[in-house]
């Protein structure tokens, strides 16, 4: 079934099959929840879902750089209903580790004298 949203055809809600969303799906890093992913994409008009497909093909390369565990990876629907794909996103550098001494109540007393 299609409706007619904003003067552009688009899949109703539940169409699994829209070749668009499956695109969407297998970039997509964190494949979580995708009932609601589902159900923010079909929110979406054409035009930022073909948005959404040509940004998340760099977009996950960056989030799976900044986070290969995916812990902390949006859910794809969190993804969809704030339009990140229109966030600017850059590699995370990781910082050196600043090392902090514990204290050693030996070691002070001996430098103290």
């Amino acid at each position: 079934m299609l409706t007619l949203i904003s003067n552009q055809v688009k899949p109703s809600c539940g169409d699994d099959n829209a070749p668009s969303f499956a695109a969407f799906w297998r970039m997509y890093p964190r494949r979580v929840a995708k009932k609601d992913a589902l159900r923010a994409w079909d929110k979406l008009t054409v035009q930022q879902q073909e948005e959404v497909i040509a940004a998340i093909e760099w977009q996950a390369k960056i989030m799976l750089t900044n986070d290969p565990t995916k812990r902390y990876i949006l859910h794809p629907a969190t993804y969809l209903n704030g339009q990140r794909w229109e966030d600017d996103w850059e590699v995370f550098k990781p910082q050196e580790a600043h090392k902090v001494e514990r204290w050693n109540p030996v070691k002070s007393a001996l430098e103290w004298g």
